[in-house]
């Protein structure tokens, strides 16, 4: 792992990825210049030597998008050191237009999908690794008009890029013109923390480009180097996990549902922990189809549910175990409540396929596991995130038989959100038996006897307190919302009156579950077009009909 890494000495020379599908997506517009395009054409070859497509292991697509898009290649088994490949970068000429990122994110999507199998058991699909790499030297100018909103279409676009098996995108901003906030929110980090750390995102100038990218190159193939090998090194057992006490949750029947935080504050290292806390959790059920079954949310700036609880997967033990085993880290911000409406529609649809008698004696357990605060929320209809925590948590109260459990893991938790999800008091500063505390090193350790108190509540059929309504204060609700809540001693508090614009981009809430490709037709230029707004409310809007077509509308002024 480290001698692959230690060999990545240049573009095309020790570093051979195997295994790979990656997609090449080149910013083509008028600010890029003739000169530099031909660059950018140069340094896709050399990526390309990278990639060790013998016998079609690895492949290579290529995007070129301006005021449209064009896929110069598919995802295809010709190797990308062919004359072939040669001529199709040969043939790619400098479109010299406005700038249609989230419609060149589309078309790259559409590339991985084509690759994927349906069977998503496939070992293929399993093992295969994918490379979003971008670049770009400006800021998008022009989206879709079905999206409403430039925000909007690059939500839809993101959104469905996170449903890649095994996809690490890199962004390359090249130049003093790029958007930075855009920029790392397609790289998934905060793009309201321009200061913290974004390893997916390198920016640099076109003078350093080639040497930067090199770097780049280098860091690219330890990371998914040493992926490969960490897949190859898991035996088909699962690794054994601390013993659990033969007290567990087998007397009654369980829908269970483990919402994992993946945001990117945890580590590599400590999202392999956060997977061992799901199959501690699953294995304290009595695994059965006609007993219980387990589901997964992951979430990080989205959220995604990864099987339902009536798929053959949430009932068949060693399927289970080792599909956890396998979940990827899905990086970025911190969504809780959007990773919580997901656990709402699995609990509902398994309630809705049960017989009313099988469904009133079913328990239903959600346990969250989470390291931070809530940065991300449905902007669009809440003021605040606890307002949005609030609104969902409501909902989840007409469940019958719910237990929900929080992990706080580490020391920057927000003390006053995990309360109110475990229903209790956010203000207050009494123990709240739904919740426990405690870090990464010690978390496996104490899990076990805190999944005995919960079989124990369980099976002797006794439901946790929920706080009442009154007991916790809601904040007003409006279309447009304010910054992130400050939480100080003695729990959350409002935003003060006439905040501004807030910062960050928001959830994903109202994403459709894909967006159909949309005919290339050209864009028109955004007046004023500039920085992405901070604030990105979710998407509404429903996906392109064939009669809307390719159609797009510039973006107007405070939009």
């Amino acid at each position: 792992m480290k001698r692959a890494a230690h060999e990545a000495t240049g573009l095309g020379q020790a570093c051979k990825l195997k295994n790979v599908d990656a997609v090449v997506v080149l910013d083509s517009s008028m600010s890029v210049g003739a000169e530099h395009w031909q660059e950018l054409l140069k340094l896709t070859k050399q990526f390309g030597d990278t990639l060790d497509s013998s016998a079609g292991h690895s492949r290579l697509g290529l995007v070129s998008y301006s005021d449209s898009v064009t896929v110069l290649r598919k995802l295809q088994k010709i190797p990308s050191g062919t004359a072939q490949f040669e001529e199709e970068l040969g043939a790619a000429s400098f479109m010299n237009g406005n700038t249609f990122t989230p419609k060149a994110l589309d078309s790259a999507y559409e590339l991985f999908k084509e690759t994927i199998h349906e069977d998503s058991e496939g070992a293929e699909d399993q093992e295969k690794r994918r490379l979003l790499l971008l670049a770009t030297d400006g800021c998008a100018d022009i989206y879709g008009k079905e999206y409403g909103s430039l925000e909007h279409h690059y939500r839809a676009a993101v959104g469905n890029l996170d449903k890649v098996p095994h996809l690490h995108t890199l962004v390359l901003g090249i130049g003093k013109q790029v958007c930075v906030e855009e920029l790392r929110y397609i790289a998934g980090c905060d793009p309201r923390s321009l200061d913290a750390p974004c390893p997916s995102l390198l920016l640099t100038s076109w003078d350093s480009l080639q040497k930067d990218l090199r770097r780049l190159d280098k860091d690219v193939c330890e990371e998914i180097t040493m992926e490969e090998k960490e897949d190859q090194e898991m035996p088909p057992v699962v690794p054994e996990t601390p013993e659990i006490s033969t007290t567990t949750c087998h007397k009654g029947r369980v829908d269970a549902v483990a919402v994992l935080d993946g945001s990117g504050s945890i580590s590599r290292a400590d999202w392999k922990k956060t997977r061992d806390i799901a199959k501690l959790f699953s294995g304290a059920l009595n695994i059965a189809e006609d007993q219980s079954h387990v589901s997964v949310v992951r979430f990080s700036t989205t959220a995604r549910a990864d099987w339902s609880l009536v798929q053959p997967v949430s009932w068949t033990e060693k399927q289970l175990t080792n599909r956890i085993s396998r979940l990827p880290q899905p990086y970025g911000g911190t969504n809780t409540p959007a990773a919580l409406e997901e656990a709402y529609k699995i609990f509902v649809t398994s309630m809705n396929n049960r017989d009313e008698h099988d469904s009133k004696h079913v328990h239903r357990v959600l346990l969250l596991a989470t390291d931070g605060c809530v940065n991300q929320w449905d902007r669009f209809k809440f003021r605040t995130p606890e307002a949005h925590l609030h609104d969902v948590l409501e909902r989840m109260s007409s469940l019958k038989n719910l237990h929900i459990k929080v992990l706080g893991i580490g020391k920057s938790i927000c003390h006053s959100e995990i309360r109110l999800i475990a229903g209790c008091d956010p203000k207050g500063t009494e123990s709240c038996r739904n919740a426990k505390y405690t870090d990464f090193n010690s978390v496996l350790d104490e899990l076990p006897e805190y999944l005995e108190e919960i079989c124990e509540e369980v099976e002797h059929g006794v439901l946790p307190p929920v706080s009442s309504p009154e007991d916790v204060t809601i904040p007003s609700e409006e279309p447009e919302g304010g910054p992130p809540a400050e939480e100080e001693e003695g729990g959350l508090q409002p935003p003060t009156e006439g905040a501004g614009e807030e910062e960050g981009f928001p959830p994903t809430e109202g994403l459709p579950g894909e967006q159909p490709p949309v005919p290339e037709e050209p864009g028109e230029e955004t007046p004023g077009a500039g920085p992405l707004p901070e604030e990105h409310p979710p998407t509404e809007a429903h996906p392109p009909t064939e009669e809307e077509g390719g159609q797009f509308e510039p973006s107007t002024e405070g939009e």
